[in-house]
């Protein structure tokens, strides 16, 4: 049997729980081109000791993030619409191969260079993470 067009591939209009799971069912891209607000994953915990599972957090943020701006009454927990008046994107996770334990250097690293590639480009930069350690080299 033949399966029906679906108008909304992006799953956009869609319930939270489905479609392709970013910051806001904003746009997956890494190009920069144009962007005002550009959301980065650091799936990162092994500078905790004895409690990990802080790497989890840039995906439980984005899956949260599902339910912000789909109310009939507005988007809250805002007045206006910030997807009309920025273009936000969501460049995904740092990539795997800095997150293993043990290689907190190439995490550092890795995610210097793309922070310092995002806010070069003139966006600005609204990091996931991780424990604490990813902050420093978003700031750095």
């Amino acid at each position: 049997m033949n399966q029906p067009f679906d108008p909304d591939p992006s799953g956009m209009g869609s319930a939270p729980y489905s479609g392709l799971i970013t910051f806001a069912r904003r746009e997956a891209t890494r190009d920069l081109a144009g962007a005002d607000i550009v959301v980065l994953g650091v799936p990162f915990d092994a500078a905790t000791t004895n409690r990990p599972g802080a790497r989890f957090g840039p995906r439980a943020i984005r899956e949260q993030s599902l339910f912000v701006g789909q109310y009939p009454w507005g988007h809250w927990p805002w007045d206006f619409n910030l997807w009309d008046t920025a273009r936000v994107v969501d460049w995904g996770d740092i990539p795997l191969t800095a997150m293993w334990p043990g290689y907190t250097e190439r995490m550092v690293a890795d995610t210097t260079r793309t922070a310092r590639a995002i806010v070069g480009s003139g966006a600005a930069l609204l990091g996931l993470g991780g424990d604490h350690m990813v902050s420093y080299p978003l700031l750095a």
